[in-house]
């Protein structure tokens, strides 16, 4: 794990971490509990290099992403949607909010999260 930056946004802080498959670090629910234990907060993982989509995906995890798509509005500014199953938008709604700002402040991209079938 080469961590190569990090941010503190709110009460959390985001490591971002170069070349390192964060989809195992956030599947260890030991090692990410000692990590956090030691930050005294919740601890988000991004890849540096990473996609879009995957950054989404790891910091959406263990929510599912069902589609991604870019919007361009009228003015000319960019908005992310994504769409996740309405049971998931329930049950971890505020944890949502902060992955929407952790992309705003970490990306610089808007994030709007829309519910399947509605």
């Amino acid at each position: 794990m080469n961590l190569i930056g990090s941010q503190k946004i709110d009460e959390d802080y985001v490591l971002i971490l170069k070349d390192s498959n964060v989809s195992h670090i956030n599947s260890n629910d030991k090692l990410i509990s000692s990590i956090e234990k030691e930050f005294n907060g919740k601890v988000w993982f991004v890849e540096a290099n990473s996609s879009l989509r995957k950054i989404l995906e790891n910091l959406f995890f263990p929510i599912r992403i069902l589609k991604t798509n870019m919007i361009w509005l009228p003015d000319g500014n960019q908005v992310t949607q994504v769409t996740i199953e309405s049971k998931d938008y329930e049950k971890f709604f505020s944890i949502i909010e902060k992955i929407k700002r952790i992309v705003n402040v970490v990306r610089n991209i808007e994030l709007v999260v829309e519910i399947s079938g509605k």
